[in-house]
């Protein structure tokens, strides 16, 4: 009787479940688009394509995985719709997940950057924000600053694991920085 009142996510995207089978606004990708933007969640997506004004040009294109983990299915639709609906040379995948899924965009980002012939950059948003409440400016900011997959896992692993061992600290009584 206690299991039917537990907690369920609006939706998780770990194996098995439908949501690896989706990737929202992907049908929104034209030949005309040149940046794609990878987000985690609906709002994520939501709040980005109204930052961005994605409605004004065709050029720029928000997709969301629904959560932190992108199944091969969502890679492989992804991937099939870059190469054949984005004609432009110059053409980009951003990977732009939220901070506390640093490790999890490690890893994501090198496998993209294979499959999509290192045409993949790494947007890290501001600390403390995410997509779903980034402004235009930090989007702007953002993806002006971006990394490349291998820059990216090699710059923040120290990064994360000082900012673990701060935590630790401090939730011990022992904080030293």
């Amino acid at each position: 009787k206690e299991d039917q009142f537990r907690y369920h996510p609006k939706y998780n995207n770990e194996g098995g479940v439908f949501f690896e089978r989706i990737v929202w606004g992907i049908d929104e990708i034209t030949a005309n688009t040149k940046l794609l933007i990878v987000v985690e969640g609906p709002l994520d997506k939501t709040n980005a394509d109204k930052e961005l004004q994605t409605n004004l040009s065709e050029e720029i294109r928000v997709i969301c995985t629904f959560g932190k983990k992108i199944s091969d299915i969502q890679m492989m639709k992804i991937k099939e719709k870059f190469d054949k609906t984005m004609t432009s040379i110059d053409k980009q995948l951003f990977l732009m997940y939220d901070p506390e899924a640093i490790e999890d965009s490690k890893g994501y980002a090198i496998k993209l950057d294979e499959e999509f012939d290192h045409r993949v950059r790494v947007a890290r948003p501001p600390e403390g924000r995410d997509p779903g409440d980034m402004t235009s400016l930090q989007f702007e900011a953002t993806l002006s600053s971006t990394y490349s997959p291998l820059q990216f896992y090699t710059s923040f692993v120290g990064s994360e694991l000082k900012r673990k061992k701060r935590s630790f600290r401090k939730q011990n009584n022992t904080y030293v920085k």
